[in-house]
């Protein structure tokens, strides 16, 4: 037919960088080595294997294209044949799964670059048809699943080998499916891929440049309490939420830009901005139609006015309590120490967050607490991101962030918990090594590159000078008590190592571990997973790069925990049934619920102990809630693979800390799990999944946030430093990339 065309000498590419990139596999990543030989080992035979072939044909959109349906399109389907598709399933089914994972990764780099490669034979087609294209829709983002059918039947793929079942799933698995809308201009050809209205918002290979067409700069005029607050300059291609960072941090951007978290949310009350598929996630039609949008992903190119909706600090869950006896008697005491002239404040550094307690000296009494958020995240909410933007010139803005919201936590805190009268005696302080080395004003080099070596790891006792000091002393100003701050000296935790910071020292600290000959564990859960084992005599320690799943980072309706996140799961009749944070409508998916939902759907069979979800929900992924929009917060296959990969990591590395020490869980007294993460958890959904040993059940005890409760004791205690340097002095980190032992581990946590 002359409205098809059909291709069958595709060049197609793989390249190394893409594929390492695709599984998350970076160069200080503990399988780095035994991926890049898996690589090497058999690239040459998954390009003898890949068969591609591609279709095209103009079409118009069936009524099942809904609001879209009439809308004439162009349908491409490409595919890499089915020897590869046969490959990556034996691999699989044989337990290779490191062969599996990789040949699967590169066989998704050459069907991408077969797309590429299409584009000037996309031009000469649409040219012939006299049409140019405007944009592209995604399946099912953008068009419901059903239309992949009709790609089908109208390009007459079967031609090139391509079946479809009735769950709409291609055979060969490795087929894409395209749809790009077509113009009568024939000047427009815009079929690259924009990933500012794609909701693909954890794809590794999302595109700042993406975001929109960039022309034009505006202004934007910010509207606080019904009045003008400000009127900002928007240069070419910023979003909003960068304008709105410049003028005020303290603006959420907790995925740093990338959509996903939606919490930049703004009200366009006049001019125009263009909605994007995040947009779409977050907001109903009607907000929309009020509208609604995401600071992140709004590119202006006229003049606009906003009221800035962004979550306040209240909204965030920050741990700040600490589960342990000790803790309960002595937070029993809290309340106002009438004869006391003397106090501490103890803080937690947060990569996110900041908890400050109150201390009355000198029997060390917690007053009252403070949390709040590290605005530091307006430069990324990991650690990478902060080390990224302090080699590249960020560091005395960071700082700057950090020292305020410290003396304003602090300030706060007094002012709510303190009675009239006294001094501050002493601020101790604890986080991790890069939140720590962009608070002192150290550089950041060695820890973002190989060997990763720390400009500091030691303890410290000064005086606060320069810019903190004039911030102590102008919130003692507000507060009404001049002196407050006269005579503060600063207390920092020493350090282990770049990745294993001042933070998991507190911990161990607040857990008195080495006190005896028991053996205890210590596993603070989050991007990093940090942990430790010993007792008085040995201390091992290590960190397992876990990535950012169990915050809900790189999961297809992934969220943090607020109000809406879905934390609970039980699978009963045939049916999924979920809770959420605060009982509300769902929003999305927390890293709780993460758990639960893989948890239940393992034991109802729809997940195999591969990871593979059942045929009829591979493509779509599975329904787990309808939010208020009408939106189906799905569980998606990329979304297992994640987890699969975070809790490989974490149960791989706590099984060789014990290999290391020569222990088993047997022999472990306590296993302290820290982190808000932890606090939450369901231990034996944990277990199901494999993010823990089983054997761990019944050891195991969520303690919340130990590093603030060694911070409260640094800050009361003069025998505390002298703790630390013994844990210091007896830990030995494990370096996990090194270990054959490790490697093992985690192929092997890879399965359910």
């Amino acid at each position: 037919m002359e409205n098809i065309r059909t291709y069958h000498t595709l060049e197609v590419k793989i390249v190394r960088e893409h594929v390492f990139r695709q599984i998350d596999c970076q160069e200080n990543s503990p399988v780095f080595d035994a991926m890049t030989a898996c690589y090497d080992s058999i690239l040459p035979q998954v390009m003898e294997l890949l068969k591609p072939a591609a279709v095209m044909c103009t079409a118009i959109l069936p009524r099942e294209a809904e609001n879209k349906a009439g809308t004439e399109v162009l349908y491409e389907i490409v595919t890499m044949g089915q020897g590869i598709s046969r490959y990556i399933s034996d691999a699989f089914e044989s337990g290779d799964y490191v062969r599996g994972l990789m040949a699967d990764a590169m066989s998704d780099d050459a069907l991408f670059s077969a797309v590429q490669e299409l584009h000037t034979e996309r031009l000469a087609f649409c040219a012939d048809m006299k049409r140019g294209i405007c944009g592209s829709w995604d399946i099912p983002q953008d068009l419901p699943a059903i239309i992949l059918q009709d790609a089908w039947t109208q390009t007459e793929a079967a031609h090139i080998g391509v079946k479809i079942g009735s769950g709409l799933m291609f055979d060969p698995v490795k087929t894409l499916c395209s749809v790009y809308v077509l113009t009568h201009q024939t000047e427009k050809f815009r079929d690259w891929h924009d990933c500012g209205r794609c909701q693909k918002q954890s794809c590794r290979f999302r595109q700042e440049e993406g975001l929109s067409d960039k022309s034009g700069g505006c202004q934007v005029t910010v509207v606080k309490n019904g009045r003008p607050a400000a009127v900002l300059n928007c240069q070419p291609g910023q979003t909003v939420m960068e304008v709105l960072t410049e003028f005020d941090a303290s603006y959420k951007a907790v995925c740093g830009g990338s959509g996903w978290c939606g919490k930049c949310r703004i009200k366009l009350i006049k001019g125009s901005l263009a909605v994007s598929a995040s947009d779409r996630k977050f907001f109903s039609a009607k907000e929309l139609d009020q509208g609604r949008r995401l600071a992140c992903m709004a590119v202006p190119d006229t003049d606009i006015v906003v009221v800035p909706e962004m979550e306040t600090q209240e909204d965030m869950a920050v741990v700040s309590v600490f589960g342990t006896a000790a803790c309960r008697e002595a937070d029993s005491g809290c309340g106002h120490a009438d004869n006391t002239k003397k106090y501490a404040a103890a803080i937690d550094i947060g990569t996110t967050t900041l908890a400050v307690q109150m201390i009355a000296l000198p029997e060390g009494r917690i007053m009252g607490t403070y949390t709040g958020i590290n605005r530091q995240r307006t430069y990324g909410a990991d650690v990478i991101s902060r080390i990224g933007w302090a080699c590249a010139g960020k560091e005395q803005a960071m700082r700057d962030l950090i020292e305020e919201d410290v003396c304003s936590g602090i300030e706060a805190a007094a002012g709510l918990y303190l009675p009239e009268g006294g001094e501050l005696d002493v601020i101790a302080v604890c986080g991790n090594t890069t939140m720590l080395h962009i608070f002192r004003g150290y550089p950041c080099n060695g820890l973002g590159q190989a060997p990763f070596v720390p400009y500091t790891l030691k303890e410290e006792l000064f005086c606060p000078e320069g810019r903190l000091k004039e911030r102590l002393q102008a919130a003692g100003q507000r507060l009404g008590r001049k002196n407050f701050f006269s005579h503060v000296c600063i207390k920092i935790y020493p350090g282990i190592s770049a990745f294993v910071g001042a933070d998991i020292v507190a911990g161990m600290c607040a857990l008195n571990m080495a006190s005896d000959r028991e053996t205890d564990m210590l596993i603070d859960l989050g991007t990093n997973g940090e942990m430790a084992i010993g007792n008085c005599e040995k201390l091992l320690v290590t960190s397992a790069a876990a990535g950012p799943a169990f915050e809900g980072g790189n999961i297809t309706w992934g969220t943090g925990s607020v109000q809406g996140a879905i934390c609970r799961a039980v699978y009963e009749n045939g049916k999924l049934k979920t809770e959420t944070i605060g009982g509300g409508p769902p929003e999305g998916i927390c890293g709780t619920g993460l758990i639960e939902i893989t948890s239940e759907l393992l034991k109802a069979g729809i997940i195999d102990e591969n990871g593979m979800l059942d045929d009829a929900y591979f493509v779509g992924g599975y329904p787990v809630a309808k939010r208020t929009d009408g939106q189906i917060i799905c569980l998606t296959q990329k979304d297992i693979r994640e987890l699969q990969m975070a809790k490989a990591a974490v149960c791989a590395a706590a099984q060789t800390l014990m290999i290391k020490y020569h222990t088993d869980p047997a022999q472990i007294r306590h296993i302290y799990i820290a982190g808000g993460f932890g606090y939450q958890l369901n231990y034996e959904k944990a277990a199901d999944i494999g993010l823990f040993p089983k054997a761990f059940l019944g050891k195991m005890t969520a303690v919340g946030n130990s590093a603030l409760r060694g911070a409260v004791m640094l800050a009361s205690d003069e025998s505390m430093m002298a703790r630390a340097d013994k844990i210091t002095a007896l830990a030995t980190e494990t370096g996990l990339a090194s270990e054959p032992v490790f490697q093992q581990k985690y192929m092997e946590g890879m399965y359910f």
